[in-house]
């Protein structure tokens, strides 16, 4: 298993009069050693629900507790030689970290080999973030989610051009891996369809 995501369940707060930083890194060191035995090697912190800030709480103070607890869950990542990489999510999905530019700027300011930066490219076309985001982010960026904006569909299923962002990729030497993390019916079917899509895609970005 390459990576994992769906990482800190909702009722785990990252931020928030309910944060309980200890239960946050219990259950991060316990994750974070199951993944070594499998393998993996990306955990992505997408987790909106958890991280979400509620109504009326001081947005700096969560940004500090947020700050302190991802420094301390990078280094139990780093002791089982694994990246936990943020992900840019849509706003109506949490109200913190809604763009590329965002995450990095927290990944900066966490400034831990173990902590980058994942770039969602469905939730960059849903927030309308242009693919200079992806260069800006240059080698904190590690991994790729992608999907068609409409529907989180499948890539080529409606046709979503995704050459700007692929060029930002190979502009910054992006080495990382793009998943598809979309809808699926049949997958037997489907994921053929969307590779050979993404694959033509990539092939005249590259050329």
């Amino acid at each position: 298993v390459y990576a994992c995501n769906l990482f800190v369940p909702g009722k785990l707060k990252l931020v928030g009069p309910e944060h309980n930083p200890q239960a946050v890194l219990d259950y991060v060191d316990t994750v974070m050693n199951r993944c070594r035995i499998a393998g993996v090697k990306v955990v992505v912190l997408g987790s909106g629900e958890a991280r979400k800030v509620p109504p009326g709480f001081d947005s700096i103070l969560a940004r500090k507790q947020f700050i302190d607890v991802v420094g301390k869950m990078a280094m139990l990542a780093e002791k089982q030689g694994i990246i936990i990489a943020m992900e840019n999510l849509n706003r109506s999905e949490t109200n913190f970290g809604n763009s590329v530019l965002d995450v990095l700027a927290i990944a900066k300011e966490v400034n831990r080999p173990g902590f980058k930066v994942t770039a969602d490219i469905y939730h960059m076309l849903r927030e309308d973030e242009s693919a200079k985001s992806i260069k800006a982010a240059g080698s904190w960026l590690v991994h790729c989610h992608i999907a068609e904006e409409k529907d989180r569909a499948y890539p080529g299923k409606y046709g979503e051009d995704f050459y700007t962002y692929f060029a930002a990729l190979r502009d910054i030497g992006f080495t990382g891996k793009i998943m598809m993390e979309c809808g699926w019916k049949d997958l037997a079917i489907e994921a053929p369809i969307a590779l050979k899509y993404l694959q033509a895609q990539l092939d005249e970005c590259y050329k």
